[in-house]
């Protein structure tokens, strides 16, 4: 059990220490100059040890700042673009606000006054960050609990995803140089992201069988182009149509020299294709000029998508078209399109009910 002792200070004022022992049986002694907050102290204490949330209050002491290097350092899960965007927010947004602050001495209030000034976008991913750091910090038993766990932000405004039609898929294809074009086609049809496209070698292309295997994923980190897994880690195979597999087919022959290691896609000078600079030429130009302008490369994966649920795919097909961790995510994201089958499933249950 804790204990409370009063005591005269040298100065002739009294303050109260409450003393412990740990799980360990190491003794603590903190101090303070009210009786309310020494009692709420020792009954905080007896709680955390009998729930078995007792944490060592020296191991809090580390600060935000340190224990984030501690973090990223064990974090050997990170993918290094992750890990990059990781630095960014802490540098950016958490280490001059709760850098220099124990783990421990962290709120819920302090957490909410970091983000309470951001765009909802930012917040999220400040907020996510700062949650995962103290997660750990909870699990390496520097803290009790979690103070960001469970906080409510204000929901984040989503651009609405835009669909393109094969017809408007061809346009766009059309405007674009000639080594662009099949990577316009395979985007729409495949559901494959630009980086997963850019990544994409000859030998991941099976051509009798119409089968993209999709293994790798191109990304910029701090102006390098890095590779690494697909998002979410795993690997997938694609079916595609077989006027897609023709257009892959004649643009192999014609721009690259058909070594099984050999990029699919590079741009004109034979390097890697960089997704912003690919964003801004030649993708956005030819949006214009095929009167799609707003739209993103992005937008093709959506596209694909719609197209697949137009033409009849059952929603686990589409989970792995897209590469989606779970159908959840699939339907969370496009469940929407799904309600367009009803009709005609309901018209062919009205003529089965009727014959």
């Amino acid at each position: 059990m804790a204990w409370v002792t009063r005591y005269k200070r040298r100065d002739g004022g009294v303050s109260y220490r409450v003393g412990w022992r740990d799980p360990d049986g190491k003794t603590h002694l903190k101090t303070f100059r009210r009786r309310a907050a020494a009692d709420d102290h020792a009954r905080r204490i007896e709680g955390d040890k009998s729930r078995g949330d007792y944490t060592d209050p020296s191991a809090g002491r580390i600060t935000m700042g340190d224990y984030f290097e501690v973090f990223m350092d064990t974090s050997a899960h990170l993918k290094p673009s992750s890990r990059a965007l990781y630095r960014r927010l802490f540098e950016g947004h958490v280490r001059k606000a709760l850098g220099g602050r124990p783990v421990a001495s962290i709120a819920r209030s302090d957490v909410k006054a970091l983000v309470a000034s951001m765009s909802p976008s930012t917040a999220r991913s400040v907020h996510r960050l700062v949650r995962r750091v103290l997660s750990a910090a909870v699990e390496d038993g520097r803290i009790g609990r979690n103070p960001a766990a469970g906080l409510k932000l204000a929901p984040e405004v989503r651009r609405e995803p835009r669909f393109l039609s094969p017809e408007e898929v061809r346009r766009l294809a059309q405007e674009v140089p000639p080594r662009y074009r099949a990577l316009i086609l395979l985007m729409a049809y495949s559901g494959l992201r630009v980086g997963e496209a850019a990544a994409l070698r000859v030998g991941d292309i099976d051509f009798l069988r119409g089968r993209v295997t999709v293994s790798r994923n191109s990304v910029e980190v701090e102006g390098r182009l890095v590779e690494g897994t697909p998002k979410g880690g795993s690997v997938r195979t694609v079916r595609i149509p077989g006027t897609v597999v023709e257009d892959l087919y004649r643009h192999v022959g014609a721009f690259t020299d058909r070594d099984s290691a050999s990029r699919v896609f590079t741009t004109d000078s034979g390097a890697a294709i960089r997704q912003s600079r690919f964003r801004r030429h030649p993708f956005a130009p030819a949006t214009v000029r095929a009167g799609l302008e707003g739209v993103r490369p992005h937008d093709l994966r959506h596209t694909a998508v719609a197209l697949a649920v137009a033409a009849g795919y059952h929603p686990k097909a589409v989970q792995e078209l897209a590469g989606h961790a779970s159908i959840t995510m699939t339907l969370d994201r496009y469940g929407h399109l799904f309600d367009t089958l009803q009709d005609a499933g309901v018209e062919r249950l009205d003529e089965m009910a009727r014959t």
